[in-house]
């Protein structure tokens, strides 16, 4: 092989190296972006799980306030009805 040859191979090998590191580099940024978003999602799932059971646990009550006031309407609805022939 000729210097010229040589000179030219040794070039091409130099701009596929370059190329190979600037993939490389490109991928490990992607690789953390990836990790970084994964956190982020496990974080949102995580703050997502505790805040429905939080719901839940608030309809739970509700539902409980719910039949407490209707019991105490009925009291009051009966003791009204036991007043009227008073009034």
């Amino acid at each position: 092989m000729s210097i010229e040859a040589l000179n030219d191979l040794e070039s091409k090998i130099d701009v596929l190296l370059e190329a190979f590191r600037n993939l490389k580099q490109e991928s490990e940024g992607l690789r953390a972006e990836l990790e970084q978003k994964s956190s982020s999602i496990n974080n949102l799932e995580s703050q997502n799980q505790s805040l429905t059971e939080e719901l839940n646990q608030l309809k739970g009550s509700l539902d409980e306030r719910e039949k407490k006031l209707d019991v105490a309407a009925e009291r009051i609805q009966g003791i009204l009805r036991k007043l009227e022939p008073l009034g």
